[in-house]
């Protein structure tokens, strides 16, 4: 496996991104939401992620789509990136497919009725 540091990527070369890559790493300390995470899974990217992300912390299951790790703790990152750079090839094909399933409810739409409804709920509250 080759590791690449690539640091910001234009938005619009993100698919071209996701299309090289074999996994996405995402150490953040602070991320309340890191759509990064939903992109690349749609892409089918297994996700190796901090579970001071948002995203992480809802969609990914370790050793099913992705792993997850606590950035500030040595021992938890080692071990995640261990875990992923180990794993078999069958297994990553398999958590790719996994990683595709998992953010396929996450359409327009969805999203819509998602922000529709927290307008809802606060209009609810100042009556």
């Amino acid at each position: 496996m080759t590791v690449k540091f690539l640091g910001a990527v234009p938005y619009a070369n993100l698919p071209n991104v996701y299309a090289e890559c074999g996994l996405l790493v995402f150490p953040t300390l602070a991320d309340e939401r890191g759509v990064v995470v939903n992109e690349a899974m749609a892409a089918g990217l297994p996700v190796l992620g901090s579970l001071y992300s948002q995203a992480v912390e809802e969609l990914v299951r370790d050793g099913h789509n992705g792993w997850y790790f606590r950035p500030d703790s040595q021992g938890e990152m080692y071990s995640a990136l261990d875990r992923a750079l180990n794993t078999s090839d069958a297994k990553v094909l398999e958590m790719r497919s996994n990683a595709r399933k998992t953010v396929e409810y996450l359409t327009p739409a969805y999203e819509a009725d998602q922000v529709l409804g927290a307008v809802h709920f606060v209009l609810s509250q100042t009556d």
